[in-house]
Protein backbone atom coordinates (compact mmCIF):
# COMPACT_ATOMS: atom_id res chain seq x y z
CA UNK A 1 0.00 0.00 0.00
CA UNK A 2 1.20 3.30 -0.86
CA UNK A 3 2.28 6.51 1.38
CA UNK A 4 0.23 8.84 0.74
CA UNK A 5 0.74 12.79 1.10
CA UNK A 6 -0.85 16.23 1.56
CA UNK A 7 -0.34 19.12 -0.30
CA UNK A 8 1.81 20.79 1.93
CA UNK A 9 3.90 17.71 2.25
CA UNK A 10 4.56 17.74 -1.09
CA UNK A 11 5.50 21.40 -1.01
CA UNK A 12 7.44 21.16 1.87
CA UNK A 13 9.47 17.54 0.52
CA UNK A 14 10.20 19.71 -2.81
CA UNK A 15 11.58 22.47 -2.00
CA UNK A 16 13.92 20.06 1.17
CA UNK A 17 14.70 17.79 -2.32
CA UNK A 18 16.02 21.77 -3.51
CA UNK A 19 17.88 22.46 -0.97
CA UNK A 20 19.03 19.00 -0.30
CA UNK A 21 20.49 19.29 -3.65
CA UNK A 22 21.67 22.09 -3.77
CA UNK A 23 24.00 22.64 -0.72
CA UNK A 24 23.79 18.82 0.39
CA UNK A 25 21.41 16.89 3.15
CA UNK A 26 24.25 17.14 6.25
CA UNK A 27 24.42 20.81 5.21
CA UNK A 28 20.90 21.94 5.59
CA UNK A 29 19.70 21.96 8.94
CA UNK A 30 15.65 22.21 9.53
CA UNK A 31 15.28 25.54 10.20
CA UNK A 32 16.95 26.16 6.62
CA UNK A 33 14.32 23.82 5.31
CA UNK A 34 11.75 25.65 7.03
CA UNK A 35 13.04 28.98 5.33
CA UNK A 36 13.12 27.39 1.92
CA UNK A 37 9.40 26.24 2.24
CA UNK A 38 8.06 29.56 3.99
CA UNK A 39 6.95 27.62 6.88
CA UNK A 40 8.28 27.53 10.71
CA UNK A 41 9.97 24.62 12.32
CA UNK A 42 7.21 23.40 14.18
CA UNK A 43 5.80 22.37 11.04
CA UNK A 44 8.08 20.34 9.74
CA UNK A 45 8.33 18.61 13.14
CA UNK A 46 4.36 17.94 12.85
CA UNK A 47 4.66 16.32 9.13
CA UNK A 48 8.11 14.44 9.56
CA UNK A 49 9.35 13.92 13.08
CA UNK A 50 12.82 15.14 11.95
CA UNK A 51 15.23 15.97 8.87
CA UNK A 52 16.19 11.98 8.20
CA UNK A 53 12.53 11.14 8.37
CA UNK A 54 11.96 13.88 5.96
CA UNK A 55 14.70 12.58 3.90
CA UNK A 56 12.91 9.26 4.04
CA UNK A 57 9.75 10.63 3.21
CA UNK A 58 11.15 12.21 -0.53
CA UNK A 59 12.76 9.03 -0.62
CA UNK A 60 9.30 6.90 -0.56
CA UNK A 61 7.21 9.57 -2.38
CA UNK A 62 9.76 8.92 -5.66
CA UNK A 63 10.69 5.34 -5.09
CA UNK A 64 6.79 4.73 -5.27
CA UNK A 65 6.84 6.90 -8.24
CA UNK A 66 9.70 4.51 -9.66
CA UNK A 67 7.79 1.56 -8.73
CA UNK A 68 4.06 2.55 -11.02
CA UNK A 69 6.62 3.38 -14.23
CA UNK A 70 7.85 -0.56 -14.09
CA UNK A 71 4.21 -2.05 -13.28
CA UNK A 72 3.41 0.18 -16.11
CA UNK A 73 5.93 -0.94 -18.41
CA UNK A 74 5.48 -4.82 -17.61
CA UNK A 75 1.59 -3.86 -18.65
CA UNK A 76 3.19 -2.67 -21.78
CA UNK A 77 5.76 -5.36 -22.95
CA UNK A 78 4.63 -7.60 -25.68
CA UNK A 79 5.06 -11.49 -25.56
CA UNK A 80 8.16 -12.69 -27.35
CA UNK A 81 9.18 -9.22 -28.16
CA UNK A 82 12.59 -9.36 -25.72
CA UNK A 83 14.85 -6.34 -27.79
CA UNK A 84 11.33 -4.04 -28.12
CA UNK A 85 10.65 -4.45 -24.45
CA UNK A 86 14.14 -3.74 -23.31
CA UNK A 87 14.39 -0.42 -25.57
CA UNK A 88 10.77 0.25 -23.46
CA UNK A 89 12.69 -0.05 -20.17
CA UNK A 90 15.72 2.44 -21.58
CA UNK A 91 12.81 4.69 -22.66
CA UNK A 92 10.77 4.30 -19.34
CA UNK A 93 14.17 4.78 -16.95
CA UNK A 94 15.34 7.62 -19.04
CA UNK A 95 11.91 9.67 -19.00
CA UNK A 96 11.62 8.59 -15.22
CA UNK A 97 14.82 9.81 -14.94
CA UNK A 98 14.46 13.45 -16.64
CA UNK A 99 11.46 13.83 -15.04
CA UNK A 100 13.09 13.59 -11.64
CA UNK A 101 16.49 14.92 -12.24
CA UNK A 102 16.78 16.39 -8.62
CA UNK A 103 15.56 12.75 -7.40
CA UNK A 104 18.12 11.27 -8.91
CA UNK A 105 21.02 12.91 -8.54
CA UNK A 106 20.04 13.31 -3.74
CA UNK A 107 19.78 9.37 -4.32
CA UNK A 108 23.03 9.32 -6.34
CA UNK A 109 24.79 10.69 -3.37
CA UNK A 110 22.81 9.14 -0.81
CA UNK A 111 24.22 5.90 -2.25
CA UNK A 112 27.47 6.07 -0.95
CA UNK A 113 26.14 6.44 2.56
CA UNK A 114 23.26 3.78 2.47
CA UNK A 115 23.56 1.29 5.33
CA UNK A 116 22.57 -2.19 4.33
CA UNK A 117 19.74 -2.46 7.52
CA UNK A 118 18.79 1.23 6.74
CA UNK A 119 15.14 2.20 4.51
CA UNK A 120 16.56 3.86 1.67
CA UNK A 121 18.92 0.63 1.25
CA UNK A 122 16.08 -1.75 1.82
CA UNK A 123 13.64 0.61 -0.37
CA UNK A 124 16.46 1.16 -3.24
CA UNK A 125 17.11 -2.90 -3.06
CA UNK A 126 13.34 -3.54 -3.90
CA UNK A 127 13.19 -1.59 -6.82
CA UNK A 128 16.54 -2.91 -8.10
CA UNK A 129 15.13 -6.37 -8.28
CA UNK A 130 12.22 -5.66 -10.01
CA UNK A 131 14.37 -3.73 -12.68
CA UNK A 132 16.59 -6.67 -12.76
CA UNK A 133 13.95 -9.15 -13.01
CA UNK A 134 12.51 -7.01 -16.41
CA UNK A 135 15.79 -7.32 -17.82
CA UNK A 136 16.40 -10.41 -16.92
CA UNK A 137 13.42 -12.54 -17.90
CA UNK A 138 13.69 -10.56 -21.36
CA UNK A 139 17.02 -10.99 -22.04
CA UNK A 140 16.69 -15.34 -21.20
CA UNK A 141 14.14 -14.87 -23.79
CA UNK A 142 16.06 -12.92 -26.25
CA UNK A 143 18.92 -15.87 -25.80
CA UNK A 144 16.20 -18.88 -26.45
CA UNK A 145 14.62 -17.91 -29.27
CA UNK A 146 18.27 -17.50 -30.90
CA UNK A 147 17.71 -13.34 -31.28
CA UNK A 148 20.50 -12.53 -28.90
CA UNK A 149 24.03 -13.60 -28.08
CA UNK A 150 24.17 -16.08 -25.46
CA UNK A 151 26.87 -14.63 -23.50
CA UNK A 152 24.85 -11.67 -23.12
CA UNK A 153 24.68 -10.63 -19.49
CA UNK A 154 21.27 -8.86 -18.00
CA UNK A 155 23.21 -7.49 -14.94
CA UNK A 156 25.47 -5.82 -17.69
CA UNK A 157 22.53 -4.41 -19.47
CA UNK A 158 21.15 -2.65 -16.31
CA UNK A 159 24.47 -0.97 -15.53
CA UNK A 160 25.40 0.35 -18.88
CA UNK A 161 21.75 1.61 -18.90
CA UNK A 162 21.52 3.28 -15.66
CA UNK A 163 25.45 3.86 -15.32
CA UNK A 164 25.59 5.75 -18.24
CA UNK A 165 22.72 8.46 -17.07
CA UNK A 166 24.25 8.99 -13.88
CA UNK A 167 27.26 9.33 -15.55
CA UNK A 168 25.85 11.90 -17.92
CA UNK A 169 24.56 13.48 -14.88
CA UNK A 170 27.99 13.92 -12.95
CA UNK A 171 29.49 14.95 -16.31
CA UNK A 172 26.43 17.64 -16.40
CA UNK A 173 27.07 18.51 -12.61
CA UNK A 174 30.91 19.60 -13.31
CA UNK A 175 30.34 21.36 -16.52
CA UNK A 176 27.63 23.52 -14.64
CA UNK A 177 29.29 23.69 -10.83
CA UNK A 178 27.78 27.03 -10.64
CA UNK A 179 24.33 25.79 -11.12
CA UNK A 180 24.19 22.60 -9.01
CA UNK A 181 20.61 22.13 -9.67
CA UNK A 182 20.57 22.51 -13.94
CA UNK A 183 18.71 19.73 -15.73
CA UNK A 184 20.66 17.62 -18.63
CA UNK A 185 18.62 19.50 -21.15
CA UNK A 186 16.01 17.07 -22.56
CA UNK A 187 18.41 17.21 -26.47
CA UNK A 188 20.74 15.57 -24.50
CA UNK A 189 18.61 13.23 -22.87
CA UNK A 190 16.95 12.40 -26.58
CA UNK A 191 20.94 11.95 -27.62
CA UNK A 192 21.00 9.50 -25.06
CA UNK A 193 18.46 7.51 -25.51
CA UNK A 194 19.34 7.15 -28.87
CA UNK A 195 22.90 6.12 -28.50
CA UNK A 196 22.36 3.69 -25.57
CA UNK A 197 19.65 1.76 -27.47
CA UNK A 198 21.98 1.71 -30.61
CA UNK A 199 24.84 0.34 -28.44
CA UNK A 200 22.42 -1.94 -26.61
CA UNK A 201 21.10 -3.32 -29.99
CA UNK A 202 24.60 -4.04 -30.90
CA UNK A 203 25.84 -5.94 -27.29
CA UNK A 204 22.51 -7.64 -27.99
CA UNK A 205 23.25 -9.27 -31.08
CA UNK A 206 27.07 -9.72 -31.00
CA UNK A 207 27.74 -10.24 -27.23
CA UNK A 208 31.58 -9.04 -26.11
CA UNK A 209 33.93 -10.05 -28.36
Amino acid sequence: METEFNEKQLYIMDKALALFVNVGYSSSSVRAVAKAAGVNVAMIFYYFGSKEKLLEAIFTRHLQALERKWVEIEGLQKEGEPLYNLELFVDGFLGLANESQNFFRLMLRQSTLLVHDGFRFAKIAILKRVMENLITKNVNIGIEKGIFNKEVDPEFVMQFTTGTFFHTMIKYDLNNSSNPMADVSEKEIKGLNKNLKFILKAYLKYGIQ
